[in-house]
């Protein structure tokens, strides 16, 4: 045994407390059939330890939620009252939002589809429409070429004629 100074080292003077040992012992001897007593009850229900259990599913409907909130109501443990409170003020509004959330996405889903269905008609109809315009726009650039191409052609033709009229 050494002191808790820092520094010093040796045996510690006196003779050490009985009381303080036995307790000491108590607790082990406690823990140790706590322990033993865990054990027991993961093996008869068939689980090895932390992450190694046996999971199932106990509620999927928000009845059965509820269901399940309900019989820790009237236990007599105050854990279990504990687990009621927790359950009904904290989680049950949470997961039944969280169901109705589920259910509502088919509807919106459908909504969804339909809305992205309205604007990709409108992106198709704006791109024919843009197309058009651009064939348009191009259909008239080349009209505009050809009326110049033949001015020029009878300007050439004019000015040739009004040469060999003067010479």
């Amino acid at each position: 045994n050494t002191p808790n100074v820092p520094g010093k080292t040796g045996k510690r003077r006196g003779r050490p407390p009985k009381r303080k040992k036995l307790l000491e012992e108590n607790l082990l001897r406690e823990k140790a059939e706590e322990n033993l007593l865990i054990r027991e009850t993961q093996i008869r229900n068939g689980s090895q330890g932390p992450g190694r259990g046996t999971w199932w599913l106990l509620c999927q409907t928000e009845e059965e939620w509820r269901q399940v909130t309900e019989s820790f109501r009237e236990r007599t443990s105050l854990r279990e009252r504990q687990l009621y409170k927790l359950l009904s003020e904290d989680f049950l509004p949470e997961i039944c939002n969280m169901i109705a959330q589920k259910v509502n996405p088919n509807v919106l889903s459908s909504m969804e589809k339909q809305r992205r269905r309205e604007e990709e008609e409108e992106r198709q109809i704006l791109i024919a429409v843009q197309k058009r315009e651009q064939e348009q726009l191009l259909k008239e650039e080349r009209k505009r070429e050809m009326e110049e191409k033949v001015k020029a052609v009878e300007e050439r033709a004019r000015s040739r004629k009004l040469r060999e009229e003067r010479g």
